[in-house]
């Protein structure tokens, strides 16, 4: 098929360029297609018209706009926009709408296929509020957690926000006074050192409210660069995720923190959750800094609601408001492959959680599944 050239239709050039004005791109592409034949686009009328104007527009002086209206006061008035000036305006800003939204990685739905054929039971953990570069942070454990994950077989992590401490400083201003390491770059070398770690088993990526800190102060994201780095996806603040293990599918219902969190009742933004993923077999949070874990009967369904811990066990904030410490924790479940079933992990028990995955992953590989009564 030849490509369409103005330069080669100059009877078609010259009728665009001479209605713009007046009839503007969305209809001139139509009368071309109509009268011609020939199908050209909107947007490629617009580029053609405002490429004419600018060559043909003389380069020593440019024309004074003046008003049409001789009653006037005004000799140099700019004119008004014209329908087509407002139609070219809003196909451009919807062209670029449209652009962005093709070009941005973020996404609140996944499909995890790398379990669907798995014979085996598989480990899914919740990794949480790392908090890289404060005071307090038990950096020693989350090293080696690092590695527990790396090299525990069957064993897999969503890494799940707040991995570095960089807050927005008009919003905490004080915050730079407890970092033993107060540079963002830095905090971040840090947080990519630890997720190279851990690089073959991350499923995926959601931002916590400290990486949206650094948005807000910055417009810079770090989500989306380390999910790229790492070659999972993002899931922006958070998502529904199907994951299928030997044909049974799983979903999980994931974010950083959301609304109606209660100091009272610490379940409360799991029901909220759960009304927004009914159909979740387990909902994770992190964001509190301490170990939750409950298994709730629905109508028609099971489901767990876990949350996970934090490497910051110690902060002025929490000792200024009760004092009121981080407890370290990774959540775990296990899911098992030709029978639904989720044996929940709570964080603190993290390696008594490894150990579990061990023995059911061997007890297959034996041929003794387990067994629903």
């Amino acid at each position: 098929m030849a490509i369409f050239s103005w330069q080669q239709n100059p009877e078609i050039a010259e009728y665009v360029f001479s209605h713009y004005a007046g009839a503007g791109s969305v209809e001139l592409a139509r009368i071309i297609q109509d009268r011609w034949g020939v199908s050209v686009s909107p947007g490629a009328v617009r580029d053609y018209c405002r490429h004419r104007r600018n060559r043909e527009r003389p380069k020593e002086e440019l024309p004074v706009p003046t008003t049409t209206d001789s009653n006037s006061p005004w000799k140099d008035k700019r004119p008004d926009l014209t329908t087509a000036d407002k139609q070219e305006l809003f196909h451009w800003a919807m062209e670029e709408c449209e652009r962005k939204e093709a070009k941005d990685t973020a996404q609140t739905t996944l499909i995890v296929q790398r379990h669907c054929d798995s014979k085996l039971p598989v480990g899914i953990c919740y990794w949480s509020d790392w908090q890289l570069g404060t005071k307090g942070v038990l950096m020693r454990q989350l090293e080696q957690d690092a590695a527990a994950i790396r090299d525990t077989e069957g064993l897999y992590v969503w890494v799940m926000g707040d991995l570095i401490q960089n807050l927005n400083q008009r919003k905490h201003p004080s915050s730079l006074h407890n970092c033993v390491i107060p540079d963002p770059n830095e905090q971040e070398a840090m947080a990519q050192y630890i997720l190279d770690i851990a690089r073959p088993k991350i499923e995926g990526l959601i931002d916590g409210n400290h990486e949206y800190n650094t948005q807000q102060a910055s417009g810079f994201l770090l989500g989306p660069r380390w999910a790229k780095d790492l070659g999972v996806p993002y899931l922006w603040h958070g998502g529904l995720v199907s994951c299928p293990v030997g044909g049974v599918e799983y979903k999980l219902g994931l974010r950083h923190k959301f609304t109606n969190e209660s100091q009272l009742n610490t379940t409360n933004v799991q029901r909220n959750m759960s009304l927004l993923w009914p159909d979740a077999d387990v909902i994770v949070l992190g964001h509190r800094h301490y170990n939750d874990m409950q298994q709730i009967r629905k109508p028609l369904k099971e489901q767990v609601w876990l949350r996970a811990g934090t490497y910051q066990k110690w902060d002025d904030y929490g000792m200024s408001i009760g004092h009121y410490k981080g407890q370290w924790g990774v959540p775990l479940t296990i899911f098992f492959p030709a029978e639904r079933c989720v044996i929940p992990v709570y964080g603190a028990h993290f390696y008594k959680g490894l150990e579990m995955l061990r023995f059911w992953r061997e007890e297959y590989r034996k041929g003794n599944p387990i067994t629903t009564v």
